[in-house]
């Protein structure tokens, strides 16, 4: 009987000894070659060529693992001519060349099924609190609305939204400050009395309560026309409350946080994310590590065999899992960390310091078709990959900061392809912090949906640009990301709707203003422009005469007639006052409204 001690970290975070049983391996059954093999791991073994930086997988019970017996040259790789085999099939937001509102973008993230289930949820859950509270999807939708233009304008707290001095028209006009709390206090998105407490039931979910909502976005995401670059990396959600899936990071600004792994196009659209937590990653073949199966799982939504392309840091990097990527017809490039080269000799960074800086040297497994390559710049690099090489190496302008001058680099191809196609994380996370809400919360479930709307707005603004981009060319400029949010918030909160039921009393459409002959004049209410979506909607456009002459918006003659809700002044009719004609969809139709 073999024993073993393993440590492993309790739900405090401590580091507990624990003592392990190691069961005999009967591997009589397995075909074995002398190159490559297929093995079973127990609790607790590790590889030979395990390191204190490389986490072996530690299972419950015994697994199938994949490992390589690698043979290195002293040779360049040699570049793979690998076209890209596009898709067919185009994804749901972009195949409809009809004009769209950024809303409708919005919507194919945040779809209707999942504003179902947030109000169904939610009012299960008041009802279980003996609550008579209840909302409907129209009002979850305005919430939602809310908490992305709150998300634009920062505030520490949220009553300060509807204080006398911070107080924010367009939120406060949208939704009354205790049914927002009351709502927020209420938010659900799966059944409490359904889920399972028992950490070692095989049912056990630690996202249980946001894995409906977070199934949903993420068909809607795997849903999408893959790019033929992408990239794994990390997300984070800041969080320091009581939770056990958040993970200490004292070396950064936020010192827990909950993890993420996501992969992202070259344009950064989020195709595929996954949660960390204590549970092992589940895949067909494991590779023998961790960070290496979180590679294999967000790879197992891509197509096989068309040649897409995949990037990462030395995090994720092994050989092994670049190995098995290449046998899915999925090619990887990545940075490599000294203690997995597995056997590979490469020139000293002492050699490399002496020829000077962009040197570089390479060896190369001609078998299982994957070359390193070691290149010197302000200190050694080291990438691996198994289609690009060194060649060819073009001369690149850096800055040298002993000279203070700009010099010429030699740079190989392999690090000009990884630095071009590898930003596709960088560019979601930078979208997705620029207009979240940071507001802090007890309630880790709160947290995620914030980061699921930020991530949400991001994908659909993505896919916006690339459509105007497509279907317009030059001719139409897309909006940016800022109002871009707007816009999808201001028609998630259904702003004229909502303004009129937060109104106490029986108060006028119309906000009088004397004039000099005494008189009063009616001044809209709602004087910006509204979205389109909201322009056509066919709700409460009803026609205002103002004493005040204006142009119209349309054919630019004098009017005193104009929409209650859209504020566009329409041309006046040569007809008698008991016929008013409105332009309520477009120049060429009218509604004949009867005074």
């Amino acid at each position: 009987m073999n024993v073993d001690i393993h440590v492993r970290r309790n739900c405090h975070g401590r580091l507990e000894p624990e003592l392990i049983v190691l069961p005999d391996v009967d591997d009589s059954e397995l075909d074995i070659d002398s190159d490559e093999s297929v093995e079973l791991l127990a609790d607790g073994e590790e590889e030979n060529f395990s390191s204190d930086e490389e986490t072996p997988i530690e299972a419950s019970e015994r697994r199938r693992k994949r490992t390589f017996n690698f043979k290195w040259k002293s040779q360049r790789f040699v570049n793979r001519d690998v076209p890209w085999t596009e898709e067919d099939s185009m994804d749901e937001s972009a195949s409809d060349e009809q004009e769209k509102s950024p809303v409708d973008y919005f919507r194919y993230f945040m779809t209707n099924d999942a504003i179902r289930l947030i109000t169904e949820r939610t009012n299960i859950h008041a009802a279980q609190k003996k609550s008579k509270f209840r909302t409907t999807e129209t009002e979850v939708e305005t919430f939602l609305g809310v908490l992305l233009k709150m998300g634009v304008v920062a505030l520490p707290q949220f009553k300060m939204y509807w204080s006398a001095d911070f107080r924010v028209d367009s939120i406060a006009n949208s939704m009354s400050r205790n049914r927002f709390i009351e709502l927020l206090r209420f938010l659900h998105f799966n059944d409490n009395e359904q889920a399972v407490l028992d950490r070692h039931h095989p049912s056990y979910d630690t996202f249980y309560k946001v894995r409906p909502l977070l199934d949903l976005f993420l068909q809607s995401c795997r849903g999408l026309k893959n790019e033929e670059k992408h990239s794994i990396g990390q997300s984070v959600i800041p969080f320091k409350g009581r939770c056990g899936i958040r993970q200490p990071l004292p070396c950064k600004p936020n010192k827990w946080e909950i993890k993420i792994y996501v992969r992202c196009g070259a344009s950064g659209l989020l195709y595929d994310f996954l949660f960390c937590d204590d549970n092992e990653v589940e895949v067909e073949m494991s590779s023998g590590f961790v960070s290496g199966d979180v590679v294999l799982k967000l790879c197992e939504t891509l197509p096989k065999h068309a040649n897409h392309k995949v990037y990462f840091d030395s995090h994720f990097n092994f050989l092994e899992v670049q190995v098995m990527l290449k046998e899915m017809g999925i090619w990887s490039t990545g940075t490599l960390r000294s203690n997995r080269l597995r056997g590979a000799k490469l020139e000293d960074d002492s050699y490399l310091k002496r020829r000077g800086r962009g040197s570089y040297a390479a060896v190369t497994d001609p078998r299982h078709g994957v070359g390193i390559v070691k290149w010197l710049d302000n200190r050694p690099v080291i990438l691996s990959s198994t289609f690009v090489g060194t060649d060819p190496v073009v001369e690149k302008q850096m800055y040298d900061m002993k000279r203070k001058t700009f010099i010429q680099v030699p740079v190989p191809q392999i690090v000009n392809d990884y630095r071009q196609s590898m930003g596709g994380v960088h560019i979601s996370n930078m979208l997705n912090g620029l207009y979240k809400l940071d507001h802090k919360s007890k309630k880790w479930h709160r947290r995620i949906l914030y980061w699921l709307l930020s991530s949400a707005v991001a994908n659909a603004w993505l896919i916006y640009r690339k459509d105007v981009e497509e279907f317009s060319g030059s001719s139409e400029k897309p909006l940016n990301l800022l109002d871009f949010t707007i816009s999808v918030a201001s028609s998630l909160c259904h702003a004229e709707e909502a303004a009129e039921l937060v109104r106490r009393g029986p108060k006028s459409r119309l906000s009088t203003s004397p004039t000099a002959d005494g008189t009063t004049r009616g001044t809209p209410i709602l004087t910006r422009s509204l979205a389109a979506d909201l322009r056509y909607d066919e709700i409460s456009h009803w026609p205002l005469f103002s004493e005040k002459r204006m142009r119209c918006k349309l054919c630019s003659k004098i009017v005193q007639i104009s929409c209650s809700k859209c504020q566009k002044y329409k041309r006046k009719q040569n007809e008698p006052m008991n016929h008013w004609i409105l332009h309520l969809f477009k120049i060429e139709s009218y509604w004949l409204i009867k005074y």
